[in-house]
């Protein structure tokens, strides 16, 4: 879940300025890693779903 989150989080920005969460985005920055969009092909937002459901 939290690999799926910082890859849509890549999504919208690169960077940070939260310096523990720029250094996480570096894979990102540096083409390792793909960001993903949040959304599903239709343009709904993707629902996550709780470790509790």
């Amino acid at each position: 879940m939290w690999e799926q989150a910082l890859a849509e989080r890549a999504w919208f920005d690169l960077h940070s300025p939260v310096a523990i969460l720029d250094d996480l985005l570096r894979p990102f920055r540096e083409g390792k890693r793909d960001p993903i969009p949040p959304f599903s092909a239709d343009a709904d937002v993707i629902e996550l779903v709780s470790a509790e459901a």
